[in-house]
């Protein structure tokens, strides 16, 4: 990082709770789909100055999860594609979910994205192949199906089906940070967090 910042003084629960204090910034993102271009992405981080020290805030950066898969990338010695089809979606019973566009388009039963562009104001239609950047896929840049979303959030309330440990499950619905967009909501690793009371 730039300094005075130290990539040192980040921790996976910065990551995962979005408290690096990282930017938000997704522009200098190649559309490389290789293996290794999230270690690239991160090699160039040096020019990154944080908006603050880390922990110092709750601030939703895409780049957190990013730097956040490169961890499991480099912990496992699985490049990050592979590990989520292998360790997570085939276990966890989501075949229909994938981070290669080419892969949700091959099946035939896909959407467009819609978005008005907000300098323009036109509309903006994506099909999924404009998602196509690995180093970004840890940030969300995954394709799936209704039925797999379904199963995913029934795995995460049985304490984690046989994928995820009890406590691994803990910490993702943990009220980490409020996110201060209303009182009761909070950020836990990839999840956010509220409570709803029953009438």
């Amino acid at each position: 990082l730039k300094a005075p910042w130290a990539a040192e003084t980040l921790t996976s629960h910065h990551l995962l709770t979005h408290t690096t204090g990282f930017p938000d910034r997704l522009s200098d993102i190649e559309g490389r789909t290789d293996e290794q271009a999230l270690t690239d992405w991160a090699a160039q981080q040096s020019v990154t100055e944080l908006h603050a020290p880390p922990g110092a805030f709750w601030n939703y950066s895409n780049p957190n999860f990013m730097l956040a898969g490169l961890v499991a990338e480099r912990g496992s010695g699985t490049p990050y594609h592979r590990y989520m089809a292998e360790q997570v979606w085939l276990p966890a019973g989501m075949p229909s979910t994938s981070l290669t566009p080419a892969e949700a388009m091959a099946d035939g039963d896909w959407s467009y994205g819609h978005y008005t562009n907000p300098q323009s104001g036109t509309e903006v239609i994506l099909a999924p192949d404009a998602y196509d950047h690995w180093a970004a896929a840890p940030a969300g840049w995954a394709f799936s199906t209704a039925t797999d979303l379904v199963r995913w959030a029934a795995l995460l309330m049985d304490g984690g089906g046989g994928v995820l440990s009890e406590s691994s499950v803990e910490l993702m619905i943990a009220p980490h940070e409020p996110t201060r967009y209303a009182a009761s909501e909070h950020y836990g690793y990839g999840v956010m967090t509220d409570q709803y009371l029953s009438l």
